[in-house]
């Protein structure tokens, strides 16, 4: 019976956590050279605003955008911007204004440029 030898790397990574002009409770978790942020945009919520910027530059289709928990669908409910350091919420299917109120928060996760 053939033999399987499995071998399992151990990479470094390395966690910082802050606040930017942008968001707050950045989390930066760093594995094998990619770095994976968690950012808190919550203190960008105003009204009718739509447009929020994220603390770093992100990788094309790494953006993913909570509101209140809820995962939104990129390209459905939000777009990613050119500038890949900000993203724009589309028109949802409930209303914006109800939706992101004082008490709301918006969350990010996304891998760095």
């Amino acid at each position: 019976m053939p033999t399987i030898n499995l071998t399992r790397k151990q990479s470094n990574s390395v966690i910082n956590e802050g606040s930017s002009s942008s968001g707050d409770g950045i989390v930066n978790v760093s594995v094998g050279g990619a770095s994976f942020i968690s950012e808190d945009l919550s203190k960008q919520i105003a009204p009718s605003n739509i447009i929020f910027n994220t603390s770093f530059e992100y990788l094309q289709y790494s953006l993913e955008v909570f509101i209140n928990g809820m995962k939104l669908s990129a390209d459905v409910d939000f777009e990613e911007n050119l500038d890949k350091n900000s993203f724009t919420l589309k028109e949802l299917d409930i209303d914006l204004n109800r939706l992101l109120q004082a008490n709301s928060y918006i969350f990010v996760k996304y891998i760095k440029k």
